[in-house]
């Protein structure tokens, strides 16, 4: 059996003249750049990694559901789907 450990770091951080946070000397560089944001009655500050998406991806996604399983399980184990590799271009001169 396999289990999942989550290290949760914590750091104090201070607010700049404008109330602003920075967040790259506590993120690794391989971050994602777009968070949402959920601030709770207690003041509590959660960020979640997001992505947009356009409204034809999300079409596919709602019309493939066996699409969406090989999504989640590469993304469950870290792997790039199969054929998720750069795309070659043929390009005839």
């Amino acid at each position: 059996m396999w289990y999942i450990i989550h290290v949760t770091t914590t750091t104090v951080i201070d607010l700049d003249e404008r109330r602003r946070v920075q967040l790259g000397r506590i993120l690794p560089p391989d971050s994602p750049t777009r968070y949402l944001v959920e601030v709770s009655s207690d003041g509590v500050i959660t960020l979640s990694p997001a992505v947009v998406l356009a409204a034809h991806e999300l079409r596919l996604l709602t019309a493939r559901p066996d699409l969406v399983a090989v999504l989640q399980e590469a993304a469950a184990t870290g792997l790039p789907p199969v054929g998720s590799g750069p795309r070659r271009r043929n390009v005839s001169k």
